[in-house]
């Protein structure tokens, strides 16, 4: 009987190298996103309600065909914002008929966003599942593919500042 179950030390890698991908946009190091994804590595944002049609954020669908075009908005949309990412240890399998050089992984996420202020301006909170494909490249493994399915979002706008 063959089994689908990835050994610890490669689920681990890949464990620690998904925190690392929370870790840097978090932190705003996006140059360190070549450690654990391909530069054709493709990102697509969509929300559970419509699965099929990446959403858009101020006109921009946010679907990239490469690590590089990601990076490029991201940099630029979230140098104002603070945010945090926290996964769940994620479910990872070995992808039929790769030989054990593909991984699919499904990690739960929650997020937060606010743009700063303390007691003005925005907060958000939003949850979902990244659904990605790692595949093997030498003795390392890297994001081939990353699908971020939103579940949940609410926006608050905050009050005008302490009195």
């Amino acid at each position: 009987m063959t089994t689908n179950i990835v050994p610890y030390e490669i689920a681990e890698l890949i464990r620690r190298k998904k925190a690392l991908y929370c870790r840097s946009a978090d932190t705003k190091q996006w140059r360190r996103f070549s450690e654990f994804a391909l530069p054709e590595a493709t990102f697509t944002f969509v929300d559970a309600l419509t699965p099929d049609i990446p959403m858009t954020e101020g006109g921009q669908c946010m679907s990239f065909s490469h690590r590089d075009a990601f990076l490029n908005y991201f940099e630029e949309r979230n140098k104002d914002l603070q945010y945090i990412h926290s996964v769940g240890p994620g479910e990872l399998y070995f992808v039929d008929g790769k030989d054990g050089k593909e991984v699919k992984a499904i990690w739960g996420v929650i997020f937060h966003v606010g743009d700063g202020e303390e007691t003005r301006g925005f907060h958000g909170t939003g949850a979902g599942y990244y659904h990605e494909v790692w595949v093997k490249v030498g003795d390392d493994w890297f994001i081939r593919s990353l699908r971020f399915e939103r579940v949940y979002w609410k926006l608050v706008s905050l009050g005008t500042g302490a009195q």
